[in-house]
């Protein structure tokens, strides 16, 4: 059986505890608008790691592009 750290074991009660205030403690109006919050913070990030994926793509592609590799070019031969 694999044990889960304490540190990951305090996190989770952390987020319970947390959970549960959020809903015994706020109008529902509120928790709406946080959760509304909440999903456009997490679409931002979204925006920013595909744009980070595409421009890694381009870099991936631009140096495996064959004028780029090296090792194998064109000698002219007199005949």
């Amino acid at each position: 059986m694999r044990r889960i750290p304490i540190s990951a074991r305090l996190l989770d009660k952390l987020m319970d505890v947390q959970e549960e205030l959020f809903h015994e403690a706020l109008p529902e109006k509120t928790r709406s608008h946080f959760r509304s919050a909440r999903r456009e913070a997490l679409l931002g990030l979204r925006a920013l790691l595909d744009e980070a994926i595409e421009q890694t793509q381009e870099t991936t592609d631009s140096k495996n592009a064959p004028e780029n590799r090296g090792g194998s070019s064109k000698i002219a031969i007199d005949e």
